[in-house]
């Protein structure tokens, strides 16, 4: 964490943590920090897809797409199959599951917010082969690749949640149907914190 300060956040008093997520990423795929590209559909609450015919999500998206990342002298990257993921907070490997395009990786952190737990989802990835189930990782150690797509009509890209859960909610319990659900994790737009 960089730096806290209080924000409102979804109707609630926050502490901002700052990942260094963006620095690490460019780190580790030897590129300069940058911004990232967000178009329409692939930032947080969008409600249509941004890939193949755009059609609407069954639900609001619950975090962002990374796929475009502009350095500082103007140059945009494609993050293709392959870019190196790092985690975006320490904490802890609570769940590694199949997602529709490659797997996902939940990090329960031992980050609390108004008596809540922060937790992380990062989706699409191909995981560090040494990634277990109850290791504690480092902010900025790699997790994995972005995978590349099962689905053909879907380009590589990284899905980024946060998201707040109960302190007693066991973290091997995370789901994506979870996280759509909004009635026992609480997703927040992640782009405040990167």
């Amino acid at each position: 964490m960089a730096g806290r300060s209080e924000t409102g956040v979804t109707g609630c008093i926050m502490v901002c943590m700052k990942s260094q997520f963006t620095k690490h990423l460019a780190r580790l795929n030897r590129l300069e920090p940058g911004l990232w590209l967000l178009g329409p559909g692939m930032a947080f609450g969008d409600t249509h897809n941004w890939w193949g015919d755009k059609k609407e999500r069954p639900v609001p998206h619950n975090g962002v797409d990374l796929a475009y990342f502009r350095t500082p002298d103007g140059t945009q990257h494609n993050l293709g199959a392959g870019t190196l993921v790092p985690a975006p907070f320490d904490g802890l490997i609570a769940r590694v599951i199949p997602d529709f395009l490659g797997m996902s990786v939940f990090l329960a952190h031992d980050i609390e917010i108004k008596g809540m737990r922060l937790i992380s989802a990062i989706g699409h990835i191909a995981p560090h082969m040494l990634l277990y189930i109850g290791a504690h990782i480092k902010n900025g150690a790699p997790l994995g690749s972005i995978s590349r797509p099962k689905n053909k009509d879907v380009p590589p890209h990284l899905h980024l949640t946060l998201a707040l859960a109960p302190k007693d909610f066991p973290p091997s319990k995370l789901t994506w149907e979870l996280l759509d659900e909004n009635d026992t994790l609480l997703p927040i737009d992640p782009r405040p914190y990167f």
